[in-house]
């Protein structure tokens, strides 16, 4: 109980600070000791509760037509990551995981001020929807996907907030329609709800005082090692 408290709110205290990458620290401090799939489906429930009590503290800054824009291309890829996750083992699940947050890592270390034309965006929004059904951490690839929208840091971590919950809303919709194994150990989870919160308040305060270049670096960095973490504790 510990251990799963500790790595939400440290993993919600980075999605507060950052806009993303709390669910990936989160799921590298709980690799050694839980399935992914248990992992994954218990952020589910964290990250609708973080994202609601994001928006308490930010509601001003979304964008909606960021929001209506990243959901008309990301509900398809959205949908096949939820139909992947009922059918995949866990072993393959965390290989193929670990392998797209090292790259997506990597994309936003190399490439510092690049530009993205409009059909690469909407490319990142799908791989965003299908990253959140499957893996329930699509916010590296809807990043990407608005990087040139000219939003400001509190913009984009709001924005991100909302298409965060509302994915979050439709995948356990989904889940409990198909029928997805392992629900009923979220239920008795619920309490991680003020972890949760907890980081998420901190982590608000202290995004205001963190500048656009420091948000930016930090939240690559930090993906880029989670992943070759979960890559190594994938393969042991």
């Amino acid at each position: 109980m510990i251990l799963l408290g500790s790595a939400f709110f440290i993993g919600f205290l980075i999605t507060s600070l950052f806009g993303n990458g709390g669910a990936i620290i989160a799921y590298a401090i709980l690799a050694p000791f839980m399935d992914i799939k248990s992992i994954i489906l218990t952020n589910m429930y964290a990250g609708a509760t973080a994202s609601i009590f994001v928006l308490l503290t930010d509601r001003k800054s979304v964008n909606l037509k960021i929001i209506k824009y990243a959901f008309k291309y990301s509900i398809v890829g959205l949908i096949v990551g939820i139909l992947i996750f009922k059918n995949i083992e866990s072993r393959p699940l965390m290989l193929l995981y670990s392998i797209f947050v090292i790259l997506v890592g990597i994309n936003g270390i190399v490439r510092k001020n690049f530009k993205i034309n409009a059909f690469w965006s909407k490319i990142c929004m799908v791989i965003g929807g299908f990253a959140a059904g499957l893996f329930g951490i699509g916010g590296p690839a809807f990043s990407i996907g608005i990087k040139n929208k000219g939003l400001n840091k509190s913009e984009i971590r709001s924005t991100l907030t909302v298409i965060f919950l509302v994915s979050n809303i439709l995948r356990g919709v989904a889940f409990f329609a198909i029928k997805v194994d392992g629900l009923q150990d979220v239920a008795s989870r619920w309490w991680v709800v003020f972890p949760v919160c907890c980081g998420v308040l901190i982590g608000y305060f202290f995004h205001k005082r963190i500048s656009q270049k420091k948000f930016d670096i930090a939240g690559n960095w930090i993906i880029f090692i989670s992943g070759v973490f979960y890559f190594f504790n994938s393969l042991s």
